[in-house]
């Protein structure tokens, strides 16, 4: 949660400091540690909802959190695409806030 909530607020700030060189900096440094910390988190997560359901299979449960990684990835050039075709490279971090936002409300309401 710390981190979907970091990843918003940078995310949020990338569109007001743009303009900035040294803002930027600093916001694409603390994009990327809060991704990397974003990784074992999820990976931890997704071992404990399937160790109930299939305790044999928790080795399958690590590679599909891998492959959601990289389908996100995917999805993600495919959004931010259209979005800085539309709209400029600035808003690419509103749009990633609001994906963030969203995913909060989906963790405090419980729904997967």
């Amino acid at each position: 949660m710390i981190v979907l909530v970091g990843l918003a607020i940078v995310l949020a700030a990338i569109r007001v400091a743009a303009a900035s060189a040294p803002a930027m900096a600093a916001l694409v440094a603390a994009l990327g540690a809060l991704t990397y910390a974003a990784v074992p988190a999820m990976q931890a997560r997704v071992i404990g909802i399937a160790e109930p359901h299939a305790p044999k299979a928790l080795a399958a449960a690590a590679g599909l959190n891998i492959a959601g990684f990289n389908s996100g990835i995917a999805l993600g050039s495919l959004i931010g695409g259209r979005v800085i075709g539309a709209f400029g490279l600035a808003t690419t971090g509103v749009v990633g806030a609001v994906a963030a936002g969203l995913r909060i409300v989906m963790l405090v309401t419980g729904k997967r």
